[in-house]
């Protein structure tokens, strides 16, 4: 997203008005069991103080629990097109960047404390060129990607561990942002020892025991600290991108079986005394390719991981822990996630199917305990169709700035499934809702809509009622605290989600 403060401010107001989206304050309870995060770096980042304002008020309305803020290195960083820092930098000392380089941040840190929304810091490239361990011409060709230099980073996290202290105190982190792609981290590929290994995945290891290490320096050791932030998709050998299931492999010094790397190919990932990496949990974006496709869509390759294959990497990480490479429990945060839809884009899914598909994905999370959060990337589309729109809003070119489908199937999910003869399963959930919400359960037939039972959400604003009719359409009301009545989606009858392998 790369709108000005102007647009962006325009595409807020026309799209909330007063009310603010049409939500007042929803009283927000922290979910016991699935976390809600929420991305949008060009409404909270990029387009000043008055639309971050309103957009943290907005996100909050629509039920998250916290906002994921990607930190740009090269963004914060002193003369960050020098091939040297500056003389005597320290860049563990946040009192030493540029004046006002933290200033959006912690109006972000104190607008999203001040609205009960937890925050997510994930300190990435861009890196200043003085960070990069390749020669000057190369890394600025390859959008000053290539190499981050590990101690530069521990400094750098540990900054904002000391900014994001006390008063402003963050207390969760995750590693870089997509580190399997050459447009966050580069190379990808290179020859050791005669084979063809993921550069990858030993520079990210690197940057991930450095990260630690800063957070621990700055006070922020016993925090929430999330490795991976991983793509979904990629190449199991060259090109720009690594598959993620690969790639997580050799980060935790493990082969394709998920048994501990040996012999040479110990020696080629810097793998022959591996030690644990300690953090408590592993982030991955499990879109779909290109966020066009269903969940449960097939994949390319034995490595890539969506959302309906994400056993896949809950097996990797139960062997990482068997072999005491990951601290016992670490389960995983979905942390990125959104489906693109026609219109804006060229290419995408009908907005009702992103209203469907978004709540078949989190009921897919919801049934599985090793999910620990869902995720939406977006609060309102891009004014360049060329971007990711995931949005749940239209830019004001498109339909006047309208709510998509996606909204109202974002605040209150439904899935329906059949639960034998007769009956169905009605899932869905009233976010950021106080647990014990009453849910009114409607079965629609012949035009007119008829309440078949009233349930009472639990502790992290989700209902699964079984119901003993069968045929009709289905939806869910509800009622928040100022009064203000939501409606779900018009769902039918689904099929239960199948896991893949």
């Amino acid at each position: 997203m790369g709108a000005g403060p102007a647009r962006r401010y325009a595409l807020l107001a026309l799209a909330t008005g007063l009310t603010l989206l049409g939500l007042g304050p929803v009283a927000a309870h922290a979910s016991r069991s699935q976390q809600t995060i929420f991305q949008d770096d060009g409404l909270l980042q990029r387009s000043g103080p008055v639309v971050q304002a309103r957009a943290l008020t907005a996100i909050k309305a629509v039920g998250a629990t916290t906002v994921r803020v990607l930190v740009g290195w090269r963004d914060l960083a002193p003369d960050p097109s020098s091939v040297s820092p500056p003389a005597h930098f320290d860049a563990a000392d946040p009192t030493a960047y540029p004046p006002g380089a933290f200033d959006s941040l912690d109006a972000l840190v104190r607008g999203a404390r001040a609205r009960g929304l937890g925050v997510m810091l994930t300190p990435t490239g861009a890196i200043p060129d003085w960070a990069s361990q390749c020669p000057p011409p190369l890394n600025v060709a390859q959008r000053n990607t290539c190499q981050p230099a590990p101690d530069q980073y521990r400094q750098f996290v540990e900054a904002l561990g000391r900014r994001f202290s006390g008063v402003l105190d963050v207390r969760q982190w995750s590693l870089w942002n997509e580190p399997n792609l050459e447009s966050w981290l580069r190379p990808q590929w290179t020859r050791v020892g005669g084979a063809t290994i993921d550069a990858g995945a030993v520079l990210y290891r690197q940057l991930a025991r450095a990260g630690i290490a800063g957070l621990r320096a700055s006070g922020h050791g016993a925090d929430r600290i999330l490795l991976g932030e991983t793509s979904p998709t990629g190449r199991l050998e060259r090109g720009n991108s690594a598959a993620p299931l690969r790639f997580a492999a050799r980060v935790l010094c493990l082969d394709d079986s998920g048994r501990r790397l040996r012999g040479a190919d110990a020696v080629r990932y810097e793998c022959t005394h591996p030690q644990r990496l300690p953090v408590t949990g592993y982030a991955h974006h499990p879109y779909t390719d290109g966020g066009f496709l269903p969940p449960d869509a097939k994949v390319r390759n034995a490595g890539e991981v969506t959302l309906g294959y994400i056993a896949r990497l809950e097996t990797l990480l139960a062997r990482a822990e068997r072999y005491r490479l990951l601290p016992r429990g670490v389960r995983i945060w979905n942390t990125e996630y959104g489906f693109q839809t026609k219109p804006p884009d060229p290419y995408g899914v009908s907005p009702s199917g992103q209203a469907f598909y978004l709540n078949q994905s989190e009921y897919i999370s919801w049934l599985d305990p090793w999910v620990r959060s869902f995720a939406q990337y977006g609060l309102a589309d891009d004014p360049d169709p060329a971007s990711s729109n995931t949005g749940l809003i239209y830019d004001t070119r498109v339909r006047h700035g309208a709510r998509k489908p996606a909204y109202d199937a974002f605040v209150t999910p439904i899935y329906v499934t059949r639960a034998g003869a007769g009956a169905v399963s009605v899932w869905g959930g009233a976010r950021g809702a106080r647990a014990g919400t009453r849910m009114r359960i409607e079965v629609g037939r012949r035009g007119g809509w008829a309440p078949v039972a009233t349930v009472r959400s639990g502790p992290a604003g989700y209902v699964r009622q079984r119901v003993g009719v069968r045929a009709g359409r289905w939806r869910l009301l509800w009622h928040d605290s100022a009064g203000r009545h939501h409606t779900s989606r018009t769902a039918a009858v689904d099929a239960a989600p199948v896991r893949q392998r």
